[in-house]
């Protein structure tokens, strides 16, 4: 990791310590009501703690999470269809 992604990451916990809102959360509803009822698998990219991802289980046979802090990925309790 670079050190300009380091600083990245250290001022976006700054900025989220200060506004604790989840701003992908919001997006959560919609992003499920583009899916069809079923799928085959799903991407989550940046998961983060897996919100999203565990949704997306409900509509998905596989689902698959990726996360550039590993240490966050470690620390999820993973839906049976969810990979990461």
């Amino acid at each position: 990791m670079t050190s300009l992604s380091r600083r990245v990451l250290r001022a976006l916990d700054r900025f989220h310590a200060d506004r604790p809102w989840d701003h992908n959360a919001h997006f959560h509803r919609w992003i499920l009501r583009q899916l069809a009822r079923r799928v085959a698998s799903a991407l989550d990219v940046g998961c983060g703690s897996g919100d999203l991802a565990r949704l997306l289980a409900t509509r998905a046979e596989r689902v698959h999470g990726i996360d550039a802090d590993p240490a966050i990925t470690a620390a999820i309790v993973w839906p049976p269809a969810a990979r990461w």
